[in-house]
């Protein structure tokens, strides 16, 4: 009897395997892997459009295990096609490019803040500028380019209260800092610079020259090696004085 029942468990178990065996979704998952080998052949070669074009179909599918190989296949690619953009002088184009980025990885820091910076710095659209800035900073609480690029709008629109509390959010970032662009030495420095020279600009404008003037003879000798732009403003705030 009890070999009996256990042979009648054995077979029920059978059963219940049967039922859970899917083919299609096996064929899905073969199909995607292959895609997206393609894609990174495509990739490696330079075709960035037609890589994309590969994934694209897994990435919306999105019902097997390989759409976040998918993604992150997608994400080289119109991280490529945006620089080529950016060559050609192509705003528009690599705006486009950035924003299909983040449809598919919503999260990512360095689509975000460059998005921002061509809203800002290339399209003059301050509204949406320091909306997508914000957005930035809301998922990335320390990236430093986010609060760095609220607090130069808000110096541009004469905003100075709001600058001062974005600038303490950057120079609170700097121990856990969260990078959009890659964190290169010149990257840094790029971003340093602005955050001493942004720093001294706020105590420039509630008339606090002294203090603007040894923030920025400070970050020359912090930043140990010449500063084109510290120095142009420290020039300036001494012939204005």
């Amino acid at each position: 009897m009890r070999g009996s029942r256990n042979g009648n468990k054995a077979i029920m178990g059978l059963g219940t395997l049967a039922a859970i065996i899917d083919h299609r979704a096996a064929r899905s998952t073969v199909l995607s892997g292959r895609a997206c080998d393609m894609a990174e052949r495509l990739l490696a070669e330079g075709d960035f459009g037609e890589a994309l074009n590969m994934v694209l179909p897994v990435i919306v599918k999105g019902d097997d295990g390989i759409v976040e190989r998918a993604r992150k296949i997608a994400a080289l690619a119109l991280e490529a096609l945006a620089d080529q953009s950016h060559d050609q002088g192509d705003a528009e184009g690599e705006l486009g490019y950035l924003e299909q980025w983040l449809a598919i990885q919503p999260n990512a820091l360095y689509p975000q803040i460059r998005r921002a910076e061509i809203l800002w710095l290339e399209m003059e659209n301050g509204q949406k500028a320091y909306r997508a800035y914000r957005e930035a900073a809301e998922k990335h609480p320390c990236s430093i380019e986010a609060w760095l690029g609220l607090a130069q709008i808000d110096l541009a629109q004469n905003h100075l209260h709001k600058a001062v509390r974005h600038l303490k959010r950057a120079w609170g970032c700097l121990k856990n800092a969260e990078w959009g662009y890659p964190p290169t030495a010149g990257v840094v420095m790029n971003v340093l610079e602005t955050l001493y020279v942004l720093t001294a600009r706020v105590y420039a404008a509630f008339d606090e020259k002294d203090l603007a003037e040894q923030v920025l003879l400070q970050g020359i000798q912090i930043l140990d090696e010449p500063s084109l732009y510290i120095s142009d403003y420290l020039k300036d705030l001494r012939a204005n004085q």
